[in-house]
């Protein structure tokens, strides 16, 4: 999968395009993100990494379900899956099961926004299977991907479906798990988002709350700076008669959803990973950080 064949240059150029696609779609730009991935794609495939290829599709189906078009995500990353995968899918190696494991979210998410319920649950079954394999603490072509990741996933497509609420007990044994504080601050503070969206649709204000002032603590630029972000504080302020001090401070104390730059007030955060000791980036990292879904 990894031939000596491939070209550094062009393994570089494909990163970095993926790099720019996340950035784009985190900020709104979602045009300039699916052109981005499109570029990543056509980049991997000159080179003989087919898992190169399958990372730069990830890119490509999340910034088509930014855009509106869950069928296509849906449709490019099964068949990409089912590409790089084996005639047995789980008797592949770890990177490619971590791969093949995340294009299978990918269109997880895309079915549960197009309400394919049983799509969702079968590819999330998959990609479940194969998470078992790599196991916790893997990040092969920074997808991070594992059991906890599989699990946040459910969590989004739940959301996504608009079955029913984030569930309170099961958020916090999930933020307080070992595997959960190993991930990246930008992916924490992600699924923390779609945990505020589940808890706000509910009508569960003050877990929402909770949810989205942890968000911005663990990665203030996911909340600050993204629109979902600036969304999301704006609907759980204007909805609270009681929103709390950090919650209005976020909001820059006028609840319309001009969210404060300064930087968050250290407190608790949502969870237990107080435990994991904090240090600072690698340059790997920061990749993993930018490419964060």
């Amino acid at each position: 999968m990894k031939g000596p064949g491939a070209p550094e240059g062009a393994r570089h150029l494909a990163e970095a395009y993926q790099v720019a696609s996340a950035v784009l779609r985190k900020l709104g730009v979602d045009d300039l993100a699916w052109l981005a991935a499109d570029r990543a794609l056509a980049v991997g495939q000159g080179t003989d990494d087919q898992l190169l290829t399958g990372a730069a599709a990830v890119q490509l189906g999340y910034a088509l379900l930014a855009q509106g078009q869950a069928r296509h995500a849906v449709e490019i990353s099964v068949a990409v899956a089912h590409r790089i995968a084996p005639p047995n899918p789980l008797a592949g190696p770890a990177d490619q099961l971590s791969v093949h494991g995340t294009l299978l979210i990918v269109a997880a998410r895309g079915a549960a926004t197009l309400g394919h319920a049983d799509s969702v649950g079968e590819l999330l079954d998959q990609a479940g299977a194969a998470a078992e394999i790599v196991g916790e603490g893997q990040d092969h072509y920074r997808t991070s991907f594992g059991p906890t990741v599989v699990e946040l996933a459910g969590v989004a497509a739940t959301v996504d479906l608009g079955e029913g609420p984030t569930d309170p007990a099961a958020h916090r044994r999930l933020v307080a798990g070992i595997a959960f504080c190993r991930l990246p601050p930008e992916r924490r503070a992600a699924y923390l988002l779609d945990a505020a969206s589940g808890f706000l649709r509910a009508g569960d204000l003050a877990n929402a709350g909770e949810a989205i002032v942890s968000a911005d603590r663990l990665a203030t630029a996911e909340v600050r700076h993204r629109p979902v972000g600036h969304a999301l504080v704006a609907a759980i302020v204007r909805r609270s008669p009681t929103a709390s001090p950090d919650l209005l401070r976020l909001a820059g104390g006028d609840g319309r959803g001009a969210l404060s730059l300064s930087a968050p007030r250290p407190a608790q955060l949502q969870g237990k990973c107080g435990h994991v000791a904090p240090r600072g980036p690698t340059f790997p990292e920061v990749v993993q950080i930018l490419t964060a879904f």
